[in-house]
């Protein structure tokens, strides 16, 4: 399954990268309308089969571990209860060196399963540390106060099981939301603290910027700072560095060069299989000659509409713009 995983997600790549070429072909004028348009709808309709393949196989997969999950935790209260036996002396040493051999194995197999299954790249669980053997404990002289409190021993060892694998279904849905909340409550917090920071350091560039007079470019005078420019070599960071900070960046080195380029925000809906919403951040400028473009600054892209950059980014015509903002220095 796993190898299945990875097939697909290379096949996934790899049209994408096709795409990207034959778009990029089609802005250079070195492919024809027809064939452009024949081959980006066999891409787009090959990426969303891949996409689907890979979201059934990432499924499978959690269902397969979940599973192991389960198993691991039900030997782990299997040694417990042989650890206990050993402890109070209801069992004899080799029989005890037996049953934890035989769970031993049950655990290895386990992880061999988990790392079969997790090929594909992801994190596996550690293998689980056995407990050290005890010490046989001396003879007692009263056999049958052992054996009654052995069998006090297991009732409740068994019966704390029981009571805690109920409690635990029981809040399980609870425990999701909890953590849920906690995840969004980290977030903000980051957000807040990096949009602070992202304050502080506006206001200095403020204040440094407010001695250029800034002017609208020429077309070759754009290309030329975009090549020189190192915005589109930054790296991108899920809910860190995104598409927010590449438009500040680009933004503010144009300033730097006396270039007047606005700051876009643009929000769309694009339809797949299903329809779904999102927003997107990139620059304008109005050229000396009265031209309205846009620019990706992650990829130092130009293009002549809104449409045509929001085209680039999604890889479908299926899209809508919802609305736009766009503000000037």
């Amino acid at each position: 399954m796993a190898s299945e995983y990875n097939k697909y997600n290379n096949e996934l790549q790899s049209t994408e990268q096709k795409l990207k070429k034959l778009t990029d072909a089609y802005v250079d004028g070195a492919v024809s309308d027809e064939a452009y348009k024949t081959l980006k709808t066999e891409y787009e309709k090959k990426i969303i089969e891949l996409k689907k393949l890979i979201e059934e196989r990432e499924l499978k997969i959690k269902s397969e571990l979940k599973k192991l999950e389960e198993e691991e935790a039900n030997i782990k209260r299997e040694l417990e209860l042989l650890e206990a036996k050993k402890i109070i002396g209801d069992i004899t040493e080799r029989q005890y060196l037996d049953e934890r051999k035989n769970l031993e194995k049950k655990l290895g197999d386990l992880n061999e399963a988990r790392k079969h299954t997790i090929e594909y790249g992801r994190t596996p669980t550690p293998n689980i540390i056995l407990p050290t053997p005890q010490p046989a404990p001396p003879s007692s002289p009263n056999p049958n106060l052992v054996k009654a409190l052995a069998i006090i021993l297991i009732v409740c060892i068994t019966a704390s099981t029981f009571i805690g694998v109920y409690m635990f279904n029981m809040n399980r849905g609870l425990t999701i939301e909890l953590d849920k909340t906690n995840s969004k409550l980290n977030y903000a917090k980051m957000e807040i603290d990096h949009l602070n920071n992202r304050v502080s350091t506006l206001l200095g560039q403020v204040n440094e910027l407010s001695r250029f007079k800034l002017r609208r470019p020429s077309y070759n005078e754009l290309v030329r700072f975009l090549n020189a420019d190192d915005t589109d070599k930054q790296k991108y960071v899920k809910d860190v560095y995104t598409c927010v900070q590449f438009a500040h960046r680009l933004q503010y080195n144009a300033k730097l060069q006396g270039l007047n380029l606005s700051y876009v925000l643009v929000n769309y809906e694009v339809t797949y299989i299903a329809t779904t919403k999102g927003g997107h951040t990139c620059n304008g400028a109005i050229l000396d000659d009265g031209r309205h473009v846009y620019i990706e600054p992650q990829k130092d892209k130009i293009f002549s509409t809104l449409t045509d950059l929001l085209y680039d980014l999604t890889y479908s015509r299926n899209l809508k713009i919802l609305n736009t903002a766009e503000v000037w220095p």
